[in-house]
């Protein structure tokens, strides 16, 4: 489960990259830092639960 939840959030992650970096429009800032965070917690709580 913990592998599909990150595989799943390194998508998005990327796809914004590749977005903003072929020039499209950008959705705001705290999107990627959400991203993030929910990439750091599905971490920590896959840790945990090992």
């Amino acid at each position: 489960m913990g592998i599909l939840l990150t595989t799943g959030v390194y998508l998005i992650v990327y796809w914004y990259r590749f977005w903003t970096a072929i020039g499209l429009r950008s959705v705001c800032f705290p999107f990627m830092i959400n991203c993030q965070m929910v990439l750091l917690g599905c971490n920590v709580v896959c840790h945990v639960g090992v």
